[in-house]
C-alpha cells in the first residue's frame, strides 16, 4: 500500500506507539564514544539554551510487516536504542533515589519508563519495548532493559562481541554522565527535579522524523534516499539492504552468504572488494557511483544469489591480497611472493585483473605470468615513472571484462594486453636516471631486485629486522663537505643507496665515506661490497652508480 503514517514526532510518542524490532540482517549496535558525546551534548545544550525548544535526533524509517504485525526498524536502530540506554541510566538514578531518599515520586517516573519506553523485563518476563536482532538482543535486555543496576566489573569483557562491548561502554558512558549532573545537588530534591528534567528533554524536545510503510521495498528506498548523501552510512550498507530487499524467498540463504564474505574479509573494505569485482565484470565506476550502478544492474533474486556467490569465492582471495604476509592464498611460493611484492609497492589498482583470474579459474602458472606483467608494469609507469594509476585503473579494469567475458584465448593474451601498455625501455632508462624516492618499502624492493638479479649465490631476503637501508652520503653529512641544496637533491637518489645485514653498524652511519667503506667491506650484499672500489662519493659517483642500476633494471623489468 505505501507509507502509513509519517510526521516528526516526540521521542515519547514514538516509542510509546509500537513495540519495535530490529531485522536480523541489521548490524550491531555500533556507536562508539564519539556518537554518545554528541548525543549528550544536544542535550546538555537544550538544557542550557531556552530559546532551542527542541532538538532533532534524526529519522526513523519503520516497516510494518502485516502478516506478522510486527514493526521493523529499517533505518534508525542506533538513535533508537541509545535512547532506551540512557533512559535506563535514568531508570536507575530514580531507583536509587526511590531506595536511599524515599523519594516516592523517584519509584513512580521509574516505572512509567520501565512500563511505556524500555519493558518490562525480568528472567520470567519479556515485555521488551524495542527488540534486537539475535546479535544483541539477549545482552541488551541483561544490561539495559532488565531493571536493576548491573556491576560491569563482574562482565568478562574479553567474552563479548564488538557490539555488546560497545553497548556496555553506552551504558556506563550515560550512567557517568547522569550521575556527575545529579550529584552537583546535594539536596535529594534537587537531585530529583534535575533527573526528572533531562529525561523530559529527551522524550518531549528530541524529536525523530518518523516514517512508517507496509511495503518493504518502499521502506528500503526512503532508508537509502535519506541516507545517499549523509556520511553515517558506508556504501557496502546501502548494497547490504538492497541486496537483501531484492532476495525475495532467498533472503536467509542471501544473510548467511554476506555474512561469510565479511567474515573472510576480515579487516578489508567490503566497498572497495565490491566496486573491484563490478569493475572486472560490469561497466567502470567511480566509488560515488557504484551503490546506483549495482541497484540497477542487481534486481532479481537469481542475480542477487550470482553476485553474491561470486562475492563469498573471492573474498577469501580479497583478503590475500590486502595481507599477503599473513596467508599462503596459492599452493605456488612464487605466485604468494609476487603478490607480496606488489603489496609492498602499493599497488591495488591491478585488482580487477587476478579477481578475474581466480573468477575464471585459470591455473597457478597463468596467473603468475600475468602478475609477473603487472609488476613490469607497475615498477616501470607507476613506480619510476610517477604515470597516474587513475588512467590505469580504468584500462586494467578492461582487460579484466575480457577475461571475464572470456574474450581471452590463452594467459599470454593477457601478458600482451598488459605489456601493451608498459613504457619503452628509452623512457624507463631516462627516468629511472633521476629516480628518487623516500618510502622504504620501495627501496629496498629495487635493490633487493637489483641485487639478486646478478647474484644468485646470495639472495637478499625480504626483513625488515636484519636488511637496513643505508644512505651512503648520510642524513647528517657532518663531516662531508657537501652543500646544502647536494645533499637534498641526492640523499634519496636511488644510486646513494645500498643494503646492510648483520654488519650494519649505526656508529658509523654519519662518518666519512673512507670511513664507512671498512663497513661495506664485510657485507655479505654484493653491491654494497663493490662499494670499496670507489675512492670518493660525490655526485659524479652516484649518478654513475645509479646509471648502472638503470641499465640492469631493464632487464629485471623487461618489456
Amino acid at each position: 500500500m505505501g507509507i502509513i503514517n509519517s510526521g516528526f514526532l516526540t521521542v515519547s510518542t514514538f516509542l510509546q506507539q509500537h513495540i519495535y524490532h530490529v531485522p536480523e540482517y541489521q548490524r550491531g549496535y555500533s556507536w562508539t564514544e564519539d556518537q554518545l558525546e554528541d548525543y549528550w551534548i544536544d542535550l546538555m545544550q537544550l538544557a542550557e539554551d531556552d530559546g532551542l525548544g527542541s532538538h532533532f535526533l534524526g529519522q526513523i524509517v519503520v516497516h510494518f510487516e502485516r502478516d506478522t504485525e510486527k514493526w521493523f526498524i529499517i533505518d534508525g536502530q542506533q538513535r533508537t536504542s541509545t535512547s532506551i540506554i540512557i533512559l535506563d541510566a535514568i531508570r536507575d538514578i530514580l531507583d536509587h533515589l526511590h531506595e536511599v531518599e524515599h523519594l516516592e515520586d523517584a519509584k513512580i517516573e521509574a516505572d512509567d519508563l520501565t512500563s511505556k519506553y524500555i519493558g518490562r523485563v525480568t528472567p520470567k518476563r519479556n515485555d521488551e519495548r524495542l527488540i534486537l536482532g539475535e546479535t544483541d538482543k539477549e545482552f541488551f535486555k541483561k544490561i539495559v532493559q532488565r531493571r536493576g543496576i548491573i556491576h560491569s566489573e563482574n562482565i568478562k569483557v574479553k567474552r563479548l562481541s564488538n557490539s555488546e562491548e560497545l553497548i556496555l561502554k553506552a551504558s556506563k558512558y550515560f550512567h557517568k554522565k547522569l550521575n556527575e549532573l545529579v550529584n552537583e545537588e546535594k539536596d535529594p530534591d534537587a537531585k530529583y527535579n534535575k533527573i526528572i528534567s533531562v529525561m523530559n528533554l529527551i522524550l518531549d524536545q528530541f524529536k525523530v522524523m518518523y516514517v512508517e510503510t507496509d511495503d518493504i521495498n518502499e521502506a528500503f528506498i526512503i532508508f537509502e534516499t535519506l541516507n545517499a548523501r549523509g556520511k553515517e552510512l558506508e556504501t557496502s550498507d546501502l548494497l547490504k539492504n538492497h541486496v537483501f530487499r531484492s532476495s525475495s524467498d532467498r533472503i536467509e540463504n542471501i544473510k548467511e552468504k554476506w555474512s561469510r564474505m565479511i567474515e573472510n574479509l576480515d579487516n578489508a573494505d567490503p566497498t572497495k572488494f565490491i566496486r573491484h569485482y563490478w569493475n572486472g565484470k560490469y561497466k567502470f565506476v567511480r566509488e560515488k557511483d557504484l551503490y546506483k550502478n549495482i541497484r540497477k544492474e542487481i534486481d532479481t533474486p537469481q542475480k542477487v544469489e550470482e553476485l553474491i556467490d561470486t562475492l563469498v569465492d573471492l573474498s577469501e582471495l580479497y583478503f590475500a591480497l590486502n595481507n599477503p604476509k599473513s596467508i599462503n592464498y596459492y599452493q605456488s611460493p612464487s605466485l604468494n611472493e609476487r603478490m607480496t611484492e606488489l603489496q609492498n609497492l602499493g599497488a591495488k589498482s591491478y585488482y580487477p585483473i587476478l579477481l578475474g583470474l581466480e573468477n575464471k579459474h585459470y591455473s597457478e602458472e597463468d596467473i603468475d605470468q600475468v602478475l609477473a606483467a603487472l609488476e613490469c608494469l607497475i615498477v616501470r609507469n607507476f613506480v619510476v615513472s610517477s604515470k597516474v594509476a587513475n588512467k590505469y585503473e580504468i584500462e586494467f579494469a578492461k582487460i579484466a571484462r575480457q577475461i571475464n567475458n572470456d574474450d581471452y584465448v590463452t594467459s599470454q593474451s593477457i601478458v600482451e594486453a598488459v605489456r601493451d601498455l608498459i613504457i619503452s625501455d628509452e623512457e624507463f632508462k631516462e627516468n629511472f636516471k633521476y629516480f628518487t624516492t623516500k618510502k622504504t618499502p620501495v627501496i629496498r624492493y629495487l635493490l633487493r631486485k637489483i641485487h639478486n638479479s646478478f647474484n644468485y649465490e646470495t639472495r637478499i631476503i625480504n626483513d625488515n629486522g636484519r636488511i637496513h637501508i643505508e644512505h651512503i652520503m648520510p642524513k647528517k653529512p657532518r663531516e662531508w663537505k657537501v652543500s646544502e641544496d647536494v645533499h637534498k637533491d641526492y640523499l634519496w637518489r636511488l644510486g646513494n643507496l645500498t643494503l646492510l645485514g648483520e654488519e650494519y653498524n649505526r656508529s658509523a652511519t654519519n662518518k666519512t665515506f673512507d670511513l664507512k667503506k671498512e663497513v661495506y667491506k664485510k657485507s655479505q650484499i654484493k653491491m654494497t661490497k663493490q662499494l670499496e672500489n670507489y675512492d670518493t662519493w660525490k655526485v659524479k659517483d652516484i649518478e654513475k652508480r645509479q646509471m648502472e642500476f638503470a641499465d640492469i633494471s631493464v632487464g629485471i623489468w623487461a618489456k
